[in-house]
């Protein structure tokens, strides 16, 4: 009976023993993930503060000496005219508002449970660019403009099929276009 018992309890020691060796490698393993997450977050956001330091900086540069302001517009009335209509974006001289501008759109629409993950700095340098080449567009609320570049980029998360949604704006032939410009197919 003693021997039993004996050899009961060292089976029972050596079996701890196993799990415990074995829980100290998936602590560290867990440790290691959520350390290489940490330097993943910290990348993504040197990057988009990289990406901001080159858009604040390319739009002060593209600004033509001797270009004077003409108004002073409060960020309120601002943001109030283009939910009217996108017309005051090229308008305004400081990239700073822009940023602000597209976040206060931005955190709208996450309000109404709708995710636009891509940085506002991006959707900014997509306005000015597509504005220039296409000034009428800026005809349109530019919440709506917004959201239109967003579902383009797949990036517009209302719960809806983002094919769905880009099919239903762009029509079928530039619907596969940018498709392939994203990698999709």
């Amino acid at each position: 009976m003693k021997r039993i018992l004996l050899l009961t309890l060292i089976f029972v020691g050596m079996t701890l023993n196993l799990w415990g060796a074995a829980a100290v490698p998936k602590q560290q393993t867990k440790a290691k993930v959520q350390r290489q997450r940490q330097i993943l977050i910290q990348e993504e956001q040197m990057s988009r503060g990289r990406q901001e330091a080159e858009y604040l900086s390319e739009s002060s540069q593209q600004q033509t000496p001797g270009e004077e302001v003409e108004e002073i517009v409060d960020l309120s009335q601002l943001l109030e005219a283009l939910a009217q209509t996108g017309q005051p974006w090229s308008l305004i001289m400081d990239p700073e508002p822009k940023l602000m501008i597209v976040q206060h759109f931005i955190e709208r629409f996450r309000q109404h449970s709708i995710v636009i993950r891509k940085p506002a700095v991006f959707y900014a340098q997509q306005l000015d660019s597509m504005s220039q080449t296409h000034p009428d567009m800026l005809r349109q609320p530019l919440p709506d403009i917004l959201q239109t570049i967003a579902i383009i980029e797949y990036d517009f998360d209302n719960g809806q099929n983002k094919d769905a949604m880009a099919l239903k704006v762009l029509g079928q032939s530039a619907f596969e276009q940018n498709r392939r410009r994203l990698g999709l197919r």
